[in-house]
C-alpha cells in the first residue's frame, strides 16, 4: 500500500494543471448569384432576305440591330430594304462582371455546291474579339455582316449552320 501511495505521489508532481485558454472564431459565407447564361433567340438567326441574281460583283450589307437594315451595293437588287434580320443573342447574369465576347470564322453559306462569303461582321454591342463587362441583368447582342456575292450568283437557298458564336465567361 505503501508503494501504491508513492507511485500516486510521484505521477500527481509531475503533473500540471493550466487554468488559461485561447481561442478565435472565424465567419464563414458565400455569395449565391444568377447562373450566367447566353442563348439565341428563336427565329432570330441571320437573314439576309430575297436577293436578286446580280450581273456583276456585288454586296449586301446587313445592320446589326433589332431592326436591321439591308444595304445593297450599287446595281444590287434586293425584294426589300427591311426583308433581312441580324442574328440575335441574349446575354443573362447576376453580379459578378462577366465578360461578354464573341467571334465568328471563315463564313460561307452554301446551296449545294455554290457559295457565298459573309465577311465584316459587326455586333450592336460588342467590337468583335473585345470584352464587355456585363455588370447584371441582360444584355441583347445582335450581330449583322456583309454578305459577298458574286456575279451571276447561282440561285438556290444558301445557308451556314453554327458560323457565329457568343461566349461569355466570369
Amino acid at each position: 500500500m505503501k508503494k501504491l501511495i508513492l507511485i500516486a505521489a510521484v505521477v500527481l508532481g509531475f503533473t500540471t494543471t493550466s487554468f488559461a485558454q485561447l481561442s478565435a472564431t472565424a465567419n464563414a459565407s458565400a455569395n449565391m448569384v444568377s447562373a450566367l447564361n447566353v442563348a439565341k433567340v428563336a427565329n432570330a438567326d441571320m437573314n439576309f432576305g430575297t436577293i436578286y441574281t446580280p450581273s456583276a460583283a456585288s454586296t449586301l450589307v446587313l445592320t446589326a440591330a433589332a431592326s436591321a437594315v439591308l444595304t445593297p451595293s450599287t446595281g444590287l437588287q434586293i425584294l426589300s430594304t427591311t426583308g433581312g434580320s441580324a442574328a440575335h443573342f441574349i446575354v443573362t447574369a447576376g453580379a459578378g462582371s462577366p465578360h461578354v465576347n464573341w467571334s465568328a470564322g471563315p463564313i460561307n453559306l452554301t446551296s449545294g455546291s455554290n457559295t457565298m462569303s459573309l465577311s465584316a461582321l459587326t455586333s450592336s454591342t460588342v467590337t468583335q474579339g473585345a470584352n464587355v463587362t456585363l455588370v447584371s441583368g441582360s444584355l441583347d447582342v445582335y450581330i449583322g455582316g456583309t454578305l459577298n456575292i458574286a456575279a451571276n450568283q447561282a440561285t438556290g437557298t444558301y445557308t451556314n449552320t453554327g458560323g457565329v458564336s457568343v461566349t461569355v465567361a466570369y
